[in-house]
């Protein structure tokens, strides 16, 4: 009865469903976490949220995915998630948990996912407006991010305990990620007569993307700075911008998009994932190897990372429709070969930035693996319909 409750890891799918189920674990008080990668990572809140829908949706497991976003939400205080989930540790990790739950509307519908986190949506709004830690909402509508010697957004890796990338002010990610929060939440909270809080917050979409637009982007570039601190806006090509491209809330018109992926596949993209830094930027490191300074100074500075390209490809999907179909069956053909190189079975964390792209990191990690499955599952999806038209759920919003 043990041997046939095993999981048969005979292909690429089965490998990665196998690999995808051994990040969530239970502990005996009754919490679910994911472990954010083997061999050394416990749980990190960031890399959960953006896991969650591949490792856990991707194969029907909806209540993998709702006792984990439970046991987050149980542990707030004063309407913010605690620990690694917390705006003052990680300025975007609360705005991930919108869209985990964009992904599980899917499967629970738009009022189970209102009736079970939609309080839990507005205090979080709310404690972004209040200020948290080093994190604060400016009266223009975007969101601010700066603590002393902490890197408060992914690209969080330190050499001597100082932040090797420093992205202080407003970073392009969590600004998108907060106006796609914001819209979901209105869009909910109107559908089921929340009225109060749509006359709070009626006005905050257009004011936000406003000043995105007016701060990010540059015409003359084509795409988007990739934070605009003190000093204004820092224009070096890193893979963050993708993000503003493939969330279903969007303030960029399609001309933009399509310059914002032209420039990510021109210096960024690999057959592995995104670069975090053009090649052509002084600052870039093309390998991964050294002490621990050199190689978190280029898992910033150029390292390939998986999670970003399924932003890229859910971006290409929603500008090209079917069209992109035959580029994203390559890219995923692509980690066929990667089950079988480093963590067999499984992706690892990242990659040198030059060919061949050689694995570095953690041998199994969760987001990679989680970003691979959606990557699948979107271009399934899109291979099973007919017409150029947007699938349901995935529609373009401004």
């Amino acid at each position: 009865e043990a041997l046939s409750a095993r999981s048969r890891k005979v292909d690429f799918l089965s490998c990665l469903r196998h690999s995808a189920r051994q990040f969530v674990v239970r502990r005996r008080d009754g919490r679910a976490e994911v472990l954010a990668g083997y061999p050394w990572y416990g749980q990190i809140g960031r890399q959960t949220l953006v896991a969650l829908p591949g490792i856990a949706l991707e194969q029907g497991r909806t209540e993998d995915c709702l006792d984990v976003l439970d046991t987050v939400v149980r542990g707030r205080r004063d309407g913010m998630f605690t620990g690694s989930f917390s705006a003052a540790e990680a300025a975007d990790a609360p705005l991930w948990f919108f869209w985990v739950l964009q992904q599980l509307q899917r499967t629970l519908g738009e009022e189970e996912i209102w009736k079970r986190y939609g309080i839990v949506m507005k205090e979080l709004l709310a404690a972004y407006r209040r200020g948290v830690g080093g994190v604060a909402v400016h009266d223009n509508g975007l969101v601010w991010a700066s603590a002393p010697d902490k890197a408060l957004t992914w690209m969080n890796a330190l050499a001597g305990g100082v932040p090797v990338v420093s992205r202080d002010g407003y970073p392009v990610e969590i600004n998108a990620l907060w106006y796609n929060a914001v819209c979901y939440a209105l869009e909910l909270a109107s559908r089921f007569g929340e009225e109060e809080f749509v006359g709070e917050w009626k006005a905050w979409p257009e004011r936000i993307r406003n000043a995105f637009r007016e701060m990010f982007w540059s015409g003359d570039d084509g795409y988007l700075a990739d934070f605009v601190g003190p000093e204004g806006p820092n224009r070096w090509i890193r893979p963050n911008m993708v993000v503003a491209c493939g969330l279903d809330y969007k303030m960029l018109d399609e001309e933009q998009q399509a310059s914002v992926l032209r420039i990510v596949g021109q210096h960024l993209l690999t057959p592995k994932g995104l670069r975090s830094l053009s090649p052509r930027n002084p600052r870039y490191k093309n390998r991964c190897e050294g002490d621990e300074a050199v190689r978190a100074e280029a898992s910033m500075n150029g390292s390939v990372w998986v999670w970003p390209l399924w932003f890229y490809v859910k971006a290409s999907f929603d500008l090209g429709g079917r069209e992109f179909l035959p580029r994203a069956e390559e890219l995923l053909a692509r980690f066929g070969e990667e089950i079988q190189s480093y963590g067999i079975g499984s992706i690892n964390e990242l990659f040198d930035g030059d060919p061949p792209h050689a694995p570095w990191g953690a041998v199994s990690q969760a987001w990679s693996v989680g970003a691979v499955l959606m990557i699948r599952e979107t271009t399934e999806r899109w291979r099973r319909r007919r017409g150029r038209g947007l699938l349901p759920g995935l529609r373009k919003k401004r």
